[in-house]
C-alpha cells in the first residue's frame, strides 16, 4: 500500500514538472499578471489581500490565456504579451484613478475619459512613478520570451502542445473556480458590487 502510495505521488510531481517544463510562456503569463494586480490592491485598498479579488482574478487571467492555446506556441508570445500590456495600462489608471476617488475604474467612467483634460493639471499632481512600475511586469515577460527564443523551447513545445485539449482542460479549471468563488459570495458582497458599479 506504501508503495502505491509513493508511485502515485512522483507520478503527480512528474506530471506537474512536465507540464510547467511545457507551459512556461503561459505561466509566466498567469504569475505576471496576478502579481500586477496584487501590487495594484496592496498599493491602493487598506486590506489589500482579499482571497476573493485573487481567485475572481485567476479565473479572468486563465479564461484569457486559455484562448491563447489556438495559436501555435512561438504566436502566444504576441497575444499574452498584447493582454499584459492590456492589464498594465488598466492598473495604471486604477491606481491614479484611486487616488482621486478611492474607488476604480468602471466601464461608465472609462466612457468618460473625456472630461479628463479640464482636470489635467490636478491628474498630473496625482501622479507618482511607482505608479507605473507595473511596466517591469511586461518587460520581464519579454526577457523570459527571449531566453526561450534562444532554446529549442518553442520547436519542442510545437511539436507536443495539444491547443485544443489545453483551451477545454483551462475552461474546465476556471469553471471550477468560478463555482467556488460563487460559493463563498455573500449577501453582504453582493450589496457591495452593486454600489461599485
Amino acid at each position: 500500500m506504501k508503495r502505491i502510495k509513493d508511485f502515485d505521488f512522483k507520478k503527480i510531481v512528474k506530471s506537474v514538472k512536465k507540464y510547467a517544463s511545457t507551459n512556461i510562456l503561459f505561466l509566466s503569463y498567469i504569475v505576471i499578471a496576478l502579481t500586477i494586480s496584487f501590487i495594484m490592491r496592496l498599493v491602493t485598498v487598506t486590506k489589500p489581500i482579499y482571497i476573493k479579488s485573487f481567485i475572481g482574478d485567476l479565473m479572468i487571467v486563465i479564461i484569457i490565456g486559455s484562448f491563447g492555446y489556438f495559436l501555435k506556441p512561438k504566436n502566444q508570445f504576441k497575444y499574452f504579451l498584447s493582454w499584459l500590456i492590456f492589464f498594465t495600462i488598466l492598473t495604471i489608471g486604477n491606481t491614479i484613478y484611486y487616488r482621486f476617488y478611492q474607488s476604480f475604474l468602471s466601464i461608465n467612467l472609462i466612457a468618460t475619459a473625456s472630461m479628463v483634460g479640464q482636470v489635467n493639471d490636478a491628474v498630473f499632481e496625482k501622479i507618482n512613478i511607482y505608479q507605473f512600475l507595473y511596466i517591469i511586469g511586461d518587460i520581464i515577460f519579454i526577457l523570459i520570451h527571449k531566453r526561450l527564443n534562444r532554446t529549442k523551447y518553442y520547436y519542442d513545445v510545437e511539436k507536443t502542445e495539444n491547443g485544443r485539449k489545453m483551451f477545454f482542460s483551462l475552461l474546465i479549471a476556471s469553471f471550477i473556480i468560478f463555482i467556488f468563488l460563487a460559493a463563498t459570495v455573500t449577501a453582504a458582497d453582493t450589496s457591495r458590487l452593486k454600489k461599485q458599479w
